[in-house]
């Protein structure tokens, strides 16, 4: 009687498995359906990273369950290459990479939303965080006018991309010609004004906000001064 109890209990456990096998498949779930970051295929920690403007970063997603994905879209906002992006099938990848190149500082984010087949959509939640930060910086010019003056800033990145240095009533951009470049009268000389510096793509769609420096020139010797950069 007990060998009975035993088998008959096992039977009954057999097939409550297999019913909850039947019952519950994962790929016909649709919340197995995503589109996940790869975070160690990104070249930015995904957990909260801080990345410096007009710097090219990628971001690496890959699909699980894809046969319910109708579609995936990302949302990066102060992104230059694009603020929305939509895939669409067929997903053949194992990996998917996108170029990131921030032109704004302070926080920002990278939202990714999978679109399921049954017209849903889920978003992954939070979005990715990142602190953008500009490595622009002149030192302070004090030169006496026609006398050489220095310009420069820690780099950029990015190659694709100008630097601009304002003097109030001109506005020097690099890259500089080999030969000297003629500087306009400055206002106001002999004391100490505040200059801007700031960077741009190359076709003008985007520019960082701008860097202060300070910049005097004393004892003009002339309006027309020439000046090498």
């Amino acid at each position: 009687m007990r060998r009975r109890v035993s088998i008959g209990a096992f039977m009954l456990i057999a097939a409550c498995v297999l019913q909850c096998a039947k019952d519950y498949n994962p790929f016909e779930n649709y919340l197995n359906a995503q589109v996940l970051v790869s975070p160690d295929s990104c070249s930015f920690d995904v957990a909260g990273d801080t990345v410096p403007i007009f710097s090219t970063q990628t971001i690496a997603l890959y699909t699980v369950v894809r046969e319910k994905i109708d579609s995936f879209s990302l949302h990066a906002d102060n992104n230059r290459y694009w603020t929305d992006t939509t895939i669409t099938p067929p997903f053949k990848k194992a990996m998917y990479f996108f170029s990131l190149s921030f032109y704004d500082t302070g926080k920002t984010t990278v939202s990714v939303t999978t679109h399921w087949t049954n017209r849903e959509d889920f978003s992954m939640t939070p979005p990715l965080s990142l602190v953008v930060r500009s490595p622009l910086a002149q030192k302070d010019i004090v030169t006496t006018v026609g006398a050489p003056c220095t310009l420069s800033t820690p780099s950029i990145g990015d190659r694709d991309i100008y630097y601009y240095w304002s003097f109030v009533s001109d506005t020097i951009k690099s890259p500089f010609s080999n030969n000297p470049d003629e500087y306009p009268t400055i206002a106001m000389v002999g004391t100490m004004q505040t200059g801007m510096l700031w960077v741009a793509d190359t076709l003008g769609r985007y520019q960082s906000p701008a860097c202060p420096f300070s910049f005097q020139f004393t004892q003009p010797n002339s309006l027309n001064a020439s000046h090498v950069f």
